[in-house]
């Protein structure tokens, strides 16, 4: 039977996804390549291999996987979104925002230290979602400031119609951010960490910017690079929903599935 593998993450390479002590891999270490040494030669028994973003993908095919599989293609993961919101955004304030897990690999703490260092008394920071129990409290007690608002779990169109600004600062290799793919969709920029896949989703200029989250100050000068020019933000919400479109097209993405499916079954190669 023919077999098709779907790259999400990095598990094959190593079962902490290339992350470890807070800290991304740059390479496979010599445990994790003892550790798969079976999986590299069983990747070529596929007949094809789909990563969800080119990154996953060619991160794959650089420790040699997949080599002799004929069938290689990238298919962005799509959503389907009720993108109407309300927009509440406080336009006295600059309104940035972070949502997901509250966790170290999603790089919250880079965030929570950048907006310290710059916030002035027109900034607000809006944090939405939840993670263990400990770590919350810590943020919460460390960062505590009146204009850092804890929103908890929320729906994401209460969080979206707020923010001007959404905030990625993964420290990991994050594949295919879904929330990206929301801000966007929204009209929300995002600010990304430039690793993994999310540069593959931001336009730099168009709907967002990129960042380093291992380069001191590079968030904090993005921020400040952002309020400089928020007004063309502002303005650009309907920009930033049309670059998010080919993420959305729910269609589209059935129909690459249906086309490789039959590809796969017929042995043929495009």
């Amino acid at each position: 039977m023919p077999a098709i593998q779907v790259l999400h993450d990095l598990y094959l390479l190593c079962p902490t996804n290339m992350f470890k002590n807070n800290n991304v891999c740059k390479k496979q270490c010599l445990t994790c390549r003892l550790m798969r040494l079976p999986c590299r030669p069983k990747s070529n028994k596929l007949k094809a291999v789909v990563g969800v973003s080119n990154f996953i993908l060619n991160h794959y095919l650089s420790y040699g996987y997949f080599q002799d599989v004929l069938i290689k293609k990238v298919i962005y993961n799509s959503r389907k979104l009720d993108v109407n919101i309300n927009k509440m955004v406080d336009l006295n304030y600059i309104n940035f925002g972070f949502i997901g897990t509250l966790a170290p690999n999603k790089g919250i703490e880079v965030l929570l230290k950048a907006y310290h260092k710059i916030k002035k008394p027109n900034y607000r920071l809006f944090v939405a979602g939840s993670g263990k129990k400990d770590y919350e409290e810590y943020l919460k007690s460390k960062y505590k400031d009146d204009s850092i608002i804890f929103m908890g779990r929320v729906d994401p169109k209460d969080f979206f119609e707020k923010v001007d600004v959404t905030v990625v600062p993964s420290i990991w290799y994050e594949n295919f951010p879904v929330v990206i793919v929301e801000s966007l969709a929204f009209g929300v920029p995002v600010i990304g960490s430039n690793i993994g896949g999310v540069p593959e989703m931001i336009i730099e200029g168009v709907n967002g910017m990129l960042f380093d989250p291992y380069k001191e100050g590079d968030l904090e000068e993005k921020m400040l690079k952002f309020e400089s020019k928020i007004s063309d933000w502002r303005n650009k919400s309907e920009i930033i929903k049309q670059s998010a479109q080919k993420l959305l097209d729910y269609e589209g993405w059935l129909n690459q599935w249906e086309e490789l499916y039959k590809l796969v079954v017929s042995g043929g190669i495009e």
